[in-house]
């Protein structure tokens, strides 16, 4: 089984382009927000889809259908509905949308904010 692809941001982040520049690809950026659950959603999917999108803010409107699939196999298994079978299949698409601790770590952070000098500008001489 091949090794699954990583994103452009890792790759950034790994310097994999050093060596060859041309490799590089582009991908799309969707920044729409990931919005409400979709009406035909149980109650029980749509509480799970609440919960989500309160904690996972890198989801965007690229992520509502696997989101979707996530909340019905996440409200079947709260109902004992869901086949044991079929929790690799609910972990591997939270695993996707990086709700799980070790696919967590893969979801690139927000730029970080640079740390202001409160004494900047204060003027004074260092030198005594």
């Amino acid at each position: 089984m091949p090794q699954p692809r990583k994103p452009a941001a890792r790759q950034e982040l790994s310097g994999s382009w050093k060596k060859n520049p041309q490799r590089r690809r582009e991908e799309p950026e969707v920044t729409a927000p990931i919005g409400t659950a979709p009406k035909a959603l149980s109650t029980g999917a749509k509480r799970a889809w609440r919960e989500i999108t309160k904690h996972a803010n890198w989801l965007t409107a690229a992520d509502r259908h696997i989101l979707e699939i996530a909340c019905v196999m996440i409200d079947q298994h709260r109902r004992d509905e869901l086949p044991v079978t079929a929790l690799t299949q609910l972990r591997g698409a939270l695993g996707q949308l990086g709700l799980t601790p070790a696919d967590r770590s893969k979801v690139p952070a927000g730029k970080k904010k640079e740390k202001s000098n409160p004494f900047e500008g204060l003027g004074g001489n260092a030198a005594h």
